[in-house]
């Protein structure tokens, strides 16, 4: 769970310090990886309690 919330911390802090160099593709992309990345965290801690 602290690797999933330093994952999202680590992805807003890229950015907002990315900002102003890059354009709204690459916000939605980072936004599409964290989301991802929490979906796969929930689907993976799923089936650990299903072992």
């Amino acid at each position: 769970l602290f690797g999933m919330a330093a994952a999202t911390v680590l992805g807003y802090g890229f950015s907002e310090w990315l900002l102003p160099l890059a354009g709204d593709v690459f916000i939605t992309g980072m936004q599409a990886v964290i989301i991802g990345t929490i979906i796969h965290g929930l689907v993976h801690r799923g089936h650990v309690h299903a072992h």
